[in-house]
């Protein structure tokens, strides 16, 4: 094993123990001497600390030379930024290179590409499960733009929750009006003062 490779394996050490800090100074050292994985693992220690920033750089990186699984992570960051058709792009790329991950999600993101609000409702129930709200507001407003009624009444519920009933009341409307049994009940309730769900 050579020299790079050996500080690739240090910092995946340093990473295992939770050593953070120093594995990413390993981690660098390995990166700056080519090795592909070593950006990679960048980027999950990284996601570890919170940095989604500098995550998504490494993974960036680790993704252009050729990673799948940094493809794939790269494909994940597209789809909660919103940008469908660089998330397809992505996941391609790594299902060709046979990333499990990316084979299965792939119909899926093609499903949303294409304009199917079930699969777009299901993915931002996925966000919003792992309290990435932003996201799951960005995928049940385009199922919403396209009929979802169960989306729109999520959104009403977001924004209630976060006591912005004016913009609660407004997806409530869009709801009702596209058939929600209890977007209109919400409407009612609102309207009389009463915002308790």
């Amino acid at each position: 094993m050579g020299s790079s490779e050996a500080k690739a394996r240090v910092g995946a050490c340093y990473d295992e123990r939770g050593q953070y800090d120093v594995a990413i100074e390993w981690h660098l050292r390995a990166a700056g001497d080519g090795i592909r994985n070593a950006k990679f693992n960048l980027g999950n220690t990284y996601m570890k600390l919170g940095d989604r920033e500098a995550a998504g750089h490494w993974f960036a990186q680790a993704a252009e030379e050729g990673d799948d699984d940094a493809m794939q992570m790269v494909s994940g960051d597209c789809l909660a930024k919103g940008d469908i058709d660089q998330a397809v792009a992505w996941s391609t790329r790594a299902a060709r290179l046979g990333n499990r991950l990316a084979q299965q999600s792939l119909p899926l993101l093609l499903q949303v590409q294409a304009g199917d609000t079930e699969v777009m409702y299901e993915i931002a129930n996925g966000f919003y499960s792992k309290g990435k709200a932003q996201a799951a507001s960005f995928w049940w407003g385009q199922a919403t733009d396209f009929g979802h009624a169960e989306s729109a009444f999520r959104l009403g519920e977001l924004h209630q929750d976060a006591a912005d009933f004016k913009t609660a009341m407004y997806w409530y409307q869009r709801s009702s009006l596209l058939g929600h049994p209890r977007g209109r009940e919400m409407v009612v309730r609102m309207a009389s003062g009463n915002r308790l769900l």
